[in-house]
């Protein structure tokens, strides 16, 4: 089976993982949030994004929106508990939240 592969500008790379990054308050280097997010099949980012909605769907029933603070730690704790079930960074469940690609491809920068 061929792998399927998308190329991305080190910018667009850098920004995705940026913003996962301050999601999830990681101190792993982009390099190897991308290997992990690489490694993980088709079938475990579409459970991790599943399991993200699920909390979602929770999070809005029980917690009040207003609270900022109480929001953002439950995101926090959700993706926390999600990377422990796949053995991975919780930088990496946020970039499966937003991919900058489809499910089944790995991610690569685009060479100058």
């Amino acid at each position: 089976m061929k792998n399927k592969i998308a190329f991305k500008s080190w910018r667009d790379i850098n920004l995705w993982i940026s913003i996962s990054k301050v999601m999830a308050n990681s101190l792993i280097s982009p390099s190897v949030a991308l290997k992990q997010f690489n490694e993980l099949a088709a079938k475990d980012r579409e459970g991790i994004k599943k399991s993200l909605e699920y909390c979602d769907v929770l999070r809005r029933e029980k917690i009040n929106r207003d609270d900022k603070y109480e929001w953002e730690l439950s995101m926090f704790v959700d993706a926390h508990i999600v990377a422990t079930e796949y053995n991975i960074d919780p930088i990496v469940v946020f970039m499966c939240a937003n991919p900058i690609c489809r499910s089944d491809q790995k991610v690569y920068p685009k060479k100058k």
